[in-house]
């Protein structure tokens, strides 16, 4: 169990840390232009020749793909494939004469199912989760376009007017970002209605929200069905996320961490903090970019991401939180802002580490934290995006509970560059409910070498091992240098 102390861990401030030795992150290529073949999961099937793939129709605009029969009866990705731009399909991977599955962006069948076919590979493919449960709604046909509901669900006290300013304004910069994305154009025809029907089963389940917030445990399980919040989100991030000018780097080192974590021990990423995408950026970027690396491609589906209360309370942003595995806190930033909620929120915060704690022991868990607390935010004086100061108490929070686990747990530095995808305020506001632009880029992801707790204690003297808070200060420094280092190499500070 761990200690009240170090639960606390999450809610008190500590000094920004002084800076230690850089850890080196180890290359390792893949851009999302290089793939070629399409991985799946031991349990995945591959398609058969002849499946279709279907879905609710939609008005004019071919719909989600899904299966509608899989070998063995499981399936985990869907394959979804795009022409090379000159009208044809190239050469693929996927094995010898492996078929990729292409979408037919013509004229819809009756019903509005789309005919997917097996064919040769193409040369460039969007692997989305296969949908557990639905990834539509159903929306009032009440002949409204979607902004003449939102105007008219705020004026009925439906959702709130903050809300509906941010769907407002999120639409519209998503519209023309979805305009330039090439899976949006080859897997779902027209851009304007991917935009109008994404948006309008978003405002759906932020009405919902509204009416009923969901309740998020100190270990949120990722709700598949009836609705698959998971593969909604990422099919949302189809008009966001440039897959071909992605990148990924450390690939060994990833290999390694996939390895660990078969053999049942555990995997920390320690990484810098930049969207409320990041979730889902990485699990995009990591089943299409890295998935030559065994298990890297469901990666995103089973690890558990540390997540503040903002992302859950905002009813704008929950729709997507629910979609992931998740250990919930109350970031330190905020845990003060209502003051007769801390007692609350500091209990939270105890049972959240108990559950980690538990988890550990257990094995097997992968788990993304960012020990900053926050988003990094662009430097008002440097114009770069500057990683945020990882806060040392939380560094060593969750260093001490993976060591009393008595599981091996590793712990590796992860550097993402996802900033300019959906860019975060440039001020900490204390409300929920911010306004969201979004942009069509690529991303970065890069993986460091394993921290060496032993060796970061090896460059300390006598004092300031004696020296509880300076051992944190300096360890917690060692894991933004080598985040800092892999976040140089991705070209963060040029975004």
């Amino acid at each position: 169990m761990v200690s009240p102390a170090a639960a606390a861990a999450f809610a008190v401030p500590i000094a920004a840390p002084p800076r230690a030795t850089a850890w080196r992150a180890r290359r390792g290529d893949f851009t999302g232009g290089a793939v070629t073949s399409h991985h799946h999961s031991r349990a995945a099937a591959q398609p058969r020749s002849g499946v279709r793939l279907h879905a609710g129709g939609w008005a004019g605009l071919p719909p989600p793909l899904r299966p509608s029969s899989v070998v063995d009866g499981v399936a985990t990705t869907r394959v979804v494939g795009m022409s090379d731009g000159n009208g044809h399909s190239g050469s693929g991977g996927g094995g010898s004469g492996g078929g990729g599955v292409v979408a037919s962006t013509s004229s819809p069948s009756p019903g509005g199912a789309v005919a997917a076919t097996t064919t040769a590979a193409p040369s460039v493919a969007v692997q989305l989760p296969v949908p557990q449960g639905d990834i539509d709604v159903e929306v009032p046909d009440d002949g409204l376009t979607f902004l003449e509901r939102v105007a008219a669900y705020a004026e009925a006290g439906r959702i709130s007017p903050s809300a509906a300013t941010i769907l407002i304004g999120w639409h519209s910069s998503y519209a023309a970002a979805a305009a330039i994305s090439p899976p949006v154009s080859e897997l779902f025809g027209s851009p304007r209605a991917f935009t109008d029907h994404t948006f309008s089963t978003l405002l759906e389940l932020v009405r919902s929200q509204t009416a009923s917030p969901a309740a998020f445990e100190p270990h949120h399980v990722a709700v598949r069905s009836p609705f698959d919040y998971y593969a909604f989100g990422l099919q949302f991030c189809l008009a966001m996320v440039n897959l071909k000018a992605s990148r990924v780097l450390g690939a060994p080192v990833l290999a390694q961490a996939m390895r660990h974590l078969a053999a049942g021990h555990n995997v920390i990423f320690l990484a810098n903090h930049q969207s409320e995408a990041d979730p889902h950026a990485i699990a995009l970027v990591l089943s299409n970019v890295a998935a030559q690396v065994e298990g890297a491609a469901d990666l995103g589906a089973r690890m558990l991401f540390m997540a503040g209360d903002r992302v859950r309370e905002d009813t704008v942003a929950a729709p997507f939180s629910l979609g992931f595995n998740m250990l919930t806190v109350y970031s330190k930033k905020h845990i003060r802002d209502v003051p007769d909620q801390v007692d609350d929120k500091v209990r939270h915060n105890r049972v959240t580490a108990g559950v980690t704690a538990s988890l550990f022991k257990d094995g097997g868990s992968a788990v993304w934290f960012a020990p900053s607390g926050g988003r990094d935010r662009r430097c008002s004086v440097s114009g770069r995006v500057e990683v945020a100061p990882f806060d040392p108490a939380a560094v060593e929070m969750m260093r001490l509970t993976a060591a009393k686990s008595g599981t091996p747990s590793h712990f590796y530095p992860m550097a993402l560059t996802t900033y300019s995808i959906l860019p975060p305020p440039q001020t900490v506001d204390v409300g929920v409910g911010e306004a969201r632009v979004v942009d069509y880029t690529g991303v970065g992801l890069a993986i460091g070498d394993e921290i060496d707790w032993d060796a970061v204690e090896a460059t300390m003297t006598a004092e300031q091992l004696s020296d509880k808070k300076m051992g944190r200060r300096l360890r917690a420094a060692a894991v933004q240098e080598a985040v800092e280092a892999a976040y140089a190499q991705l070209g963060g500070y040029e975004q």
